[in-house]
């Protein structure tokens, strides 16, 4: 996971697993007060990321081990439309897990990661229709 504050990267992390969970640990560094914005990436192509999420403050600590600042990394405004696309599925840690092509709405790829053979958590799907990108996180019960 990269962190950038502002337009720079200030912070890079690996996941931890923790309790079956994936975890990132970072420490982001600035000369500026500006908001940041975090970024999954795989073999240099970017995953997810999110909104700016907070404002960087020197000395600031958010979350704990018992409650973790939690990234929102957006969801598409339907779920039922369907659009010609490429969607490729990827895990916490980056790893592509899946894919689908055609006519696909949100349902049907949430539908498919959940009945991929894959363990329970978080998962991304990043869907490419010509040339617009969409990020939508799955929760994988």
């Amino acid at each position: 996971m990269l962190a950038y504050v502002g337009d720079e990267l200030s912070g890079i992390a690996r996941p931890q697993v923790i309790d079956g969970r994936h975890m990132y640990f970072i420490t982001i560094s600035a000369n500026k007060t500006l908001p940041v914005t975090f970024v999954l990436e795989h073999d240099g192509d970017t995953v997810a990321s999110t909104r700016p999420t907070m404002t960087y403050h020197a000395n600031d600590h958010r979350g704990t081990l018992r409650n973790p600042f939690l990234l929102d990394f957006g969801q598409p405004q339907s779920a039922t439309a369907s659009f010609p696309a490429d969607v490729q599925i990827y895990s916490a840690i980056g790893r592509r897990v899946g894919q689908l092509n055609g006519a696909i709405s949100e349902l049907q790829v949430r539908r498919y990661v959940e009945n991929l053979r894959v363990p329970s958590g978080a998962y991304f799907a990043v869907l490419t229709s010509g040339n617009t990108t969409q990020t939508i996180k799955i929760i994988k019960r």
